[in-house]
């Protein structure tokens, strides 16, 4: 199956292709230097952006790509994301972790395009 994207999130995966981070950064440090080259790149972004009834989502950029930020994603991050999706002012969904989580299941049961950045792919560890 090919993966959906829109031209909102082709920016925000691009701009995010350029993150260089250490292994050992905090939640809070990934969350910061996300905010930086989102910036850098020109996105548009709100931070802590509410979306719905229990829902805030770390970043919500321009044209409605909600951004999440987990160093260690789970199945819960799966129930979590899900949840974001349901929200109508969110069109796509980008998940930024330390592993890649496979979350293509989430974009065939809603229908909006979603991708993972994996940490690790960007700092050359080829770990799955």
């Amino acid at each position: 199956m090919q993966q959906r994207t829109s031209p909102a999130m082709e920016e925000v995966c691009r701009a995010l292709s350029g993150l260089r981070l250490p292994p050992s950064r905090l939640e809070a440090d990934l969350s910061a230097a996300v905010a930086r080259i989102l910036e850098e790149s020109g996105v548009a972004y709100r931070a802590e952006c509410p979306i719905g009834p229990g829902c805030r989502v770390d970043y919500l950029c321009a044209g409605g790509v909600a951004l999440e930020i987990k160093r260690r994603a789970t199945r819960q991050t799966l129930c979590q994301l899900r949840r974001y999706l349901a929200c109508p002012q969110v069109t796509a969904l980008v998940l930024v972790a330390e592993r890649t989580l496979d979350i293509s299941m989430l974009e065939r049961q809603t229908g909006k395009p979603c991708a993972c950045v994996s940490l690790r792919a960007l700092w050359g560890v080829a770990i799955g």
